[in-house]
């Protein structure tokens, strides 16, 4: 079967699934970090390092262009800050893709991000994703990882943020959990 799907098409499911599932994906941050977790198992999009931790410059167009056309809503969800607000992104219905013949290898990780998404928070996926991006750079230059490294590179990235060594080695937790796992040194 030849795969008639884009990248574009995988990021609108997820919309389309978030949608039918949790009222909308909350957010471009939490957005960006459940095509993040996809790219763990599927190598679609490029990450790079941003301030809100991994950032695909790819995923922002393509929201941008589903925003001009129409393929997605755009509700305000306010917050505790009252200048901040979260985009609410729903999918809208009409004549787009039709996910019928979607690669089912695909909709099942989209199915198991939408799982692992739905009760977190923003701050959350962010702290998540961050945590595993920082681990798998040092296991990937060093050849290791632990939850120390992780703490110090990203209290130097995002001083302002708050995150605790607790955070860091609780996301080790949760990211293992959920089927992330980043290896640490004392799983080697």
């Amino acid at each position: 079967m030849v795969d008639l799907f884009d990248d574009k098409d995988i990021v609108l499911r997820l919309v389309q699934k978030a949608t039918d599932t949790m009222g909308g994906m909350p957010g471009k941050k939490a957005l960006q970090k459940s095509i993040y977790f996809f790219t763990l198992s599927h190598r679609r999009f490029y990450y790079k390092w941003a301030d809100y931790g991994p950032f695909s410059g790819e995923v922002q167009h393509i929201v941008a262009d589903f925003m001009y056309g129409d393929k997605i809503r755009i509700n305000d969800i306010p917050t505790k800050k009252p200048e901040a607000v979260i985009k609410n992104m729903k999918y809208n219905e009409g004549n787009f893709p039709d996910f019928r013949d979607f690669p089912s290898k695909f909709d099942t990780t989209l199915d198991s991000i939408i799982l692992f998404i739905k009760d977190k928070t923003p701050r959350e996926l962010e702290l998540l994703a961050s945590v595993h991006y920082l681990a798998d750079m040092q296991m990937r230059f060093e050849g290791r990882c632990n939850a120390e490294f992780v703490y110090k590179r990203l209290t130097a990235l995002k001083p302002d943020a708050g995150f605790t060594k607790k955070n860091v080695t609780d996301s080790f937790k949760v990211l293992k959990d959920n089927n992330f796992p980043v290896p640490d040194e004392n799983s080697m």
